[in-house]
């Protein structure tokens, strides 16, 4: 007859320098679909969405990015906005992840030259 296994439990000790850290690996991935803007697939801003994640107001918005990009950003033109028929009682829409990486690419182009 076999001896049962013997079990034996210890503690290791491994000292990181201070600006390194252990983090999980789901935790890891989330950041890097954050990082690449995957974590908006599927997801649709209103303009107040799009207020607070650029802290701006609703003419600043209209000024320096809506107006100026249109061509570009309209839905009719393949682009993520939709823009509301004036007088109507239609809603702004932004399909968030191609806004975002709008945003992204074009940040220094949205700030330089603004009103």
């Amino acid at each position: 007859m076999q001896k049962p296994a013997q079990k034996i439990k210890s503690e290791i000790v491994i000292e990181l320098p201070a600006d390194q850290a252990i983090y999980s690996k789901g935790y890891v991935e989330e950041l890097e679909q954050f990082r690449n803007h995957e974590s908006l697939d599927g997801v649709w801003w209103s303009m107040n969405d799009l207020m607070v994640r650029l802290n701006k107001g609703r003419k600043w918005i209209k000024d320096n990015i809506l107006n100026k990009y249109y061509r570009v950003l309209s839905y009719e033109n393949g682009g993520p906005v939709f823009y509301p028929t004036e007088g109507t009682k239609e809603q702004w829409a932004f399909n968030a992840k191609p806004m975002a990486n709008f945003l992204t690419k074009n940040f220094p182009d949205i700030y330089q030259n603004k009103e």
